[in-house]
């Protein structure tokens, strides 16, 4: 299974041949020409609806996910095969409110977010993290298996708060964040490394195993 590294690597080879405008992965840029896509399946999409903060490759290397920040959605870049050309993808949305901000959990349009950005799909592809930026929150996204949409996954929030701005450890419940930028989910799912911009910092959210609920873990 390849690295992140490889993966952010992978992502800036296909990434370049994409018209997707500027996208930046744990430090990785990925600069690219600023202009709407015009292929006949990746829907034109205007710079001022689409402007990808961040993105990650699933581990089957068939999609990645994309941050769009001014859209406030996680979108889904997808192609059939590993040998299928990347301009034959389609693109479609996870889950968010198109232009509208909003902090909320639930499935497709019934979650709300607020500048996403960083993303970092689970090894198992069933569910990914998210650097909910200007939400100040760590939140989960989780499909109940991969033969199933990720439209129909589940929205919820492990740590952090809209309305509070800060730097707090221990429990998830009472910790915060001040604009999370990026994300790295462990191979086996018992940890969580942020980046925590406004914060100048890394954090680390713990929970004792896969089969616990993010809600038990600490920061």
């Amino acid at each position: 299974m390849p690295s992140r590294l490889q993966r952010l690597l992978a992502g800036f080879l296909v990434l370049t041949a994409l018209p997707f405008g500027l996208a930046c992965d744990a430090g990785f840029y990925l600069f690219t020409p600023a202009q709407p896509v015009t292929s006949t399946t990746l829907t034109a999409l205007s710079p001022s609806m689409f402007s990808p903060l961040a993105i990650d490759q699933s581990p089957d290397g068939l999609s990645f996910a994309v941050g769009d920040k001014n859209a406030h959605l996680i979108r889904l870049v997808t192609r059939n095969s590993i040998s299928d050309d990347w301009s034959t993808a389609t693109a479609s949305v996870v889950a968010g409110r198109l232009s509208t901000p909003a902090f909320a959990d639930g499935v497709g349009t019934n979650a709300g977010f607020n500048e996403p950005a960083g993303t970092d799909f689970s090894s198992d592809a069933i569910a990914m993290v998210l650097a909910d930026k200007n939400n100040h929150a760590i939140r989960w996204i989780e499909r109940a298996n991969t033969s199933i949409g990720w439209d129909t996954a589940y929205v919820s929030t492990i740590a952090g708060l809209n309305s509070a701005q800060a730097l707090v450890d221990g429990p998830v419940a009472g910790a915060r964040f001040k604009s999370p930028y990026d994300v790295i989910l462990s191979s086996d799912q018992t940890y969580i490394i942020v980046a925590d911009s406004m914060n100048h910092a890394l954090r680390l959210i713990e929970r004792s195993s896969a089969s616990d609920d993010w809600s038990t873990g600490t920061v």
